[in-house]
C-alpha cells in the first residue's frame, strides 16, 4: 500500500528522498518555503520526514491548501471536497493518520492528470440516484485506502486509476450492488461491481468489426462487459446506470419515437448519424456509447443537462439514441425532472423541454420531436 498510509505519521515514502533532502536543504530557508509549492506529491512525502523543517513545511495546512487549489483549478469543487477533520481513522485494521491521508489524496489527484471527463458523469450519476452520498463527495481516508499501492494505481489506465478513488461510492439497481472496480489484471480482466469486465490494453486486441477500434484511447480504453462493448471505460460506467432496462426509478421518459429506413427515412438517417459520429454530437462532448449484438446495434446517450454549473438546478436530461443497421432506430428523451400534470411534454416536463430548445438546433428539434414540444 502507499508508504504514507498508516503507521507513524510522517513515515518515509519510497521515492527520491535523499535527492530531495540534499537539494532542498542546501537552499536558504526562504527559498525552501518557495520550492515546496513546486515539489511533486511524491517529493513532498519524501521530504517531510527528513528534518524538522520538512515537517514544518509539508504540514497539514500546506497540503490542504494545495489540494483545494487543485480542485479549484481543475473545476472539481462541485463533485469532490476535502475532509477537514484531522482525527486518525481506522480502516481495515489500519490506523490512517490525517497527514497520511492528505499526502495520499494529493498524490492520487495530481498523478492522474485530467479529471474533467468524470465531472458530467458524476453529476449525471447524482441525478440518477446512484451515488451513495450527496455532491460534492467528501473524499475520505477510506477512499484513499481503496488505492492499495502506487504500483496498482499506475498499472491501470488513467480513467480506471481515477475511478479507484470513488467508484465504490456508486450503486447499481438500488443499493444491491456497488460499482467498485475489482482485481483488474495485466491483461485487463477484472470486475466492475458484480460484472466481469475486460479493458483492452491495446487496439490490436480488440476484435475486428468493433466500431471503437479506430478511436482507441489508452488512457480510457475500450471495454467489454456482459457481451456489450463500450467506447471507453468511462462510457461503461455511465451506461451501467443511465439507459434502460436498468433505468433507476428517478429517470422518466419525456418523449420516445421509433424510426425505420422506409417510412421515415430522414429521421432514421439522422439518428444513425447521431449514434455513430465521434463527439461532439449536437454540440456536446458529453456522450457515452456502446454496441450490442455483434456490432450491428449502437446505443448512445447524449447528456443535455447536468454537465455544467446547472447541476444545482436539481435534474438531468439526456437523449438516448439507438440504431440497428438497416433495420430500425429510436430516440428517447430521458429526464429526472419531477413530472407535472399535463398531456404534453412541455407541460409535464417544462424545464426539460426548455433545455432541449436551448441546446439543440431548430431543424433537429423539428425532425425528432415535430410539434410534440409545443
Amino acid at each position: 500500500m502507499f508508504g504514507w498510509l498508516g503507521g507513524k505519521s510522517g513515515s518515509s515514502a519510497a521515492g527520491a528522498g535523499p535527492r530531495v533532502e540534499n537539494g532542498v536543504r542546501r537552499l536558504p530557508l526562504e527559498l525552501q518555503n518557495t520550492v515546496g509549492g513546486f515539489m511533486s506529491a511524491a517529493d513532498c512525502a519524501s521530504y517531510r520526514p527528513t528534518c524538522s523543517h520538512g515537517r514544518g513545511l509539508i504540514s497539514e495546512s500546506f497540503l490542504q491548501r494545495r489540494i483545494q487549489r487543485f480542485l479549484n483549478d481543475k473545476g472539481l469543487t462541485s463533485i469532490f471536497r476535502l475532509q477537514e477533520d484531522g482525527d486518525p481513522q481506522q480502516e481495515g485494521g489500519l490506523v490512517i493518520h490525517y497527514i497520511a491521508y492528505l499526502l495520499g489524496l494529493m498524490y492520487i489527484l495530481e498523478a492522474l492528470g485530467d479529471w474533467s471527463e468524470w465531472v458530467w458523469r458524476i453529476r449525471l450519476a447524482h441525478h440518477c440516484g446512484v451515488l451513495t452520498d450527496s455532491l460534492p463527495l467528501m473524499l475520505r481516508p477510506a477512499d484513499v485506502h481503496k488505492v492499495k499501492s502506487k504500483k496498482e494505481l499506475h498499472r491501470q489506465p488513467q480513467s480506471m486509476g481515477q475511478y479507484l478513488l470513488f467508484g465504490h461510492r456508486l450503486v447499481y439497481e438500488g443499493a444491491r450492488n456497488d460499482m467498485a472496480l475489482h482485481s483488474v489484471d495485466r491483461e485487463g480482466y477484472g470486475w466492475l461491481g458484480s460484472c466481469h469486465m475486460r479493458a483492452y490494453r491495446a487496439p490490436s486486441a480488440i476484435r475486428n468489426g468493433c466500431p471503437f477500434r479506430n478511436s482507441y484511447d489508452r488512457k480510457d480504453p475500450v471495454c467489454d462487459i456482459l457481451g456489450y462493448s463500450f467506447a471507453s471505460f468511462r462510457d461503461a460506467v455511465s451506461l451501467r446506470f443511465s439507459p434502460h432496462p436498468q433505468t433507476p426509478t428517478a429517470v422518466r421518459t419525456a418523449f420516445m419515437k421509433m424510426a425505420f429506413p422506409g417510412p421515415n427515412a430522414a429521421l432514421f438517417r439522422r439518428l444513425d448519424t447521431l449514434a455513430t459520429w465521434r463527439p461532439p454530437v449536437l454540440g456536446r462532448q458529453t456522450v457515452a456509447t456502446q454496441t450490442i449484438c455483434r456490432q450491428t446495434e449502437l446505443l448512445r446517450i447524449i447528456c443535455l443537462h447536468a454537465d455544467g454549473p446547472e447541476v444545482q438546478d436539481g435534474f438531468a436530461a439526456y437523449l438516448e439514441v439507438y440504431r440497428c443497421i438497416n433495420y430500425n432506430a429510436y430516440v428517447a428523451l430521458r429526464t429526472t425532472e419531477t413530472r407535472q400534470d399535463g398531456s404534453r411534454a412541455a407541460t409535464r416536463f417544462p424545464r426539460t423541454v426548455a433545455v432541449v430548445r436551448r441546446v439543440m438546433r431548430a431543424n433537429d428539434i423539428q425532425l425528432i420531436f415535430g410539434n410534440r414540444l409545443d
